[in-house]
């Protein structure tokens, strides 16, 4: 099952919503009576599914390029570290 409402809650403006109604200094707390004061819409459950179908392959791409991105910069260092010690030279 794909859960919807895990991106739902992880949403900007609901976060800002949580964080206006938190009360306290250094602990933050919800009521209850708050938490249930804020209203969030959902589409029908089928489309929910299609929504957070797409959402998790668009998070997994992320996690892919991320992780491509690691071993290209990885790549260059090694690269620029065999440039500088002269193992490998670049023809002008």
């Amino acid at each position: 099952m794909i859960f919807f409402e895990g991106y739902v809650f992880n949403n900007v403006l609901i976060l800002k919503e949580f964080a206006r109604r938190v009360t306290g200094s250094t602990r933050f707390t919800l009521s209850i009576k708050n938490f249930n004061e804020i209203e969030v819409l959902f589409p029908p459950l089928e489309e929910q599914q299609r929504i957070a179908q797409i959402l998790m392959l668009t998070d997994d791409e992320i996690i892919k390029l991320k992780n491509e991105l690691v071993l290209l910069k990885t790549q260059k260092k090694g690269l620029m570290q065999q440039l500088l010690t002269g193992q490998i030279r670049v023809k002008t």
